[in-house]
This record gives structure tokens, C-alpha cells and sequence, in this order.
């Protein structure tokens, strides 16, 4: 009893259908308890996935098991990430006021925010939670990651804009920024990038140059300054 399926470019491959099944109960099995333990993540990364959920055996064959059991509706490719159909990501009850402590935790601390580790051993929270819980707040956009993978808060940023904005400098530097906001050249390198990509402020040479907002239509609802 066989099952075939397109290796690549190459001739057909062929599955005994025993060692199929095996393959498609272990993979949605090891998907399952890896998404208990990961509870707000919607799947796990392709990489991973081969390592995770197939058998050895398997693994050299990763990508026609995964377009086979997707086709069966086992398991859902999207992108680089395998899912489990019918799996949405919602914040579970009892990690909502950790949530929320966390949000705060960040918001406090404005332009000096802590790391994950610290904020774990703060709150008394496990990491493992912490860090899932940090990855769906920069989903949710209360968080923002930089390019240097550094935390802050949405609102921090926010806030920082505003008061570039009001400090009347059209032009400025690093150390200026740096010595204006307290900040190390840790933070204020990824910021500054952040802020350029978002529109704020533009590189110039050695020097950022502040954007002014745009201004809004009349008639028509104000649009997002780029």
C-alpha cells in the first residue's frame, strides 16, 4: 500500500502508508504540546519544525511530508511557519494581568527599559511566558522591537517623537540626541534608526534632520504622518 508524492524537480517519490501515518501523528503530536508550551505563538518556524516534530528518519524528506500533510489538512504552511489548523492566538485569561503588569513595567521606564530577564525575575514570572508574552505585545503594537532586537514601550516612542519635535532643532547630532534624552549610544543608535524609518527624523550626512508633520487635508480625515 503506497502514497506518492513530488519530490522537487526529481522523479516521484513513494511512502508506505504505515510509516505516513506515523510521521503525520508524531508531527501534529510534538506541534500540539510545543504550542502548549508556547501558548501564544501560532506555529513554530520551519527550522525548527523539522527538528521538532518530524522522526529523524523523515527529516531528509521534510518538505514533501509537510506539502503531503498539508494537503490532507493535518498542518498549515504559511510562509516559514507550520501551524495547526483551526489555532488562533488569543491572550489567555490568566496571562492577562501579566500582560498588563508588563505593558506598565515598560511605560514606566520610558527611555531606560529593562530587559526580558529582568522583567521575569521582577514580576516572578517564568521567562519561557515572559518572552512569549513580549512577543505577542509587539504584535499587538503596545511594544516595539528595534533593529538591535532592544524593547520599549510604543508609547515611549511616542513620546520621544513629541518632544523632538518641541525642542525647535531642525538639525541635530548623536551626542546632542544622546545628551538631551539620557541615553547610551546603545540606545540611541537603534532609536534613531527607528525613528527614520518611521519617518520623524532623516539622515543627513553625520546628523538627523527633524520632519515636520504633515499636515491634514481639509475635508478628509487626518492621515498618519510618514
Amino acid at each position: 500500500d503506497l502514497r506518492s508524492g513530488p519530490a522537487g524537480a526529481g522523479a516521484p517519490r513513494y511512502l508506505q502508508a504505515a510509516l505516513l501515518e506515523a510521521v503525520r501523528r508524531t508531527a501534529r503530536e510534538r506541534l500540539a504540546t510545543y504550542l502548549e508550551d508556547h501558548p501564544l505563538e501560532s506555529g513554530i518556524g520551519k527550522a525548527a519544525a523539522i527538528r521538532q516534530l518530524l522522526p529523524r528518519a523523515a527529516q531528509k524528506l521534510a518538505d514533501l511530508y509537510f506539502s503531503h500533510l498539508a494537503a490532507t489538512g493535518d498542518l498549515l504552511l504559511s510562509n516559514d511557519e507550520i501551524r495547526l489548523p483551526g489555532r488562533s492566538v488569543e491572550l489567555p485569561d490568566d496571562l492577562s494581568p501579566l500582560a498588563r503588569a508588563l505593558v506598565e513595567r515598560y511605560e514606566t521606564a520610558g527611555l531606560a527599559p529593562p530587559g526580558p530577564g529582568e522583567v521575569a525575575r521582577d514580576l516572578a514570572a517564568k521567562s519561557q511566558i515572559v518572552d512569549g508574552l513580549l512577543q505577542h505585545l509587539v504584535k499587538r503594537k503596545a511594544l516595539i522591537r528595534l533593529s538591535s532586537g532592544l524593547l520599549i514601550a510604543a508609547r515611549a516612542v511616542a513620546r520621544l517623537a513629541e518632544d523632538l519635535q518641541a525642542t525647535g532643532w531642525d538639525h541635530f547630532s548623536i551626542p546632542q540626541f544622546k545628551d538631551r534624552f539620557s541615553l547610551s549610544r546603545k540606545w540611541a543608535i537603534p532609536l534613531l534608526e527607528h525613528l527614520d524609518g518611521i519617518g520623524v527624523t532623516r539622515r543627513v550626512g553625520e546628523e538627523r534632520q527633524i520632519c515636520s508633520p504633515r499636515p491634514p487635508s481639509k475635508g478628509l480625515e487626518r492621515s498618519p504622518s510618514h
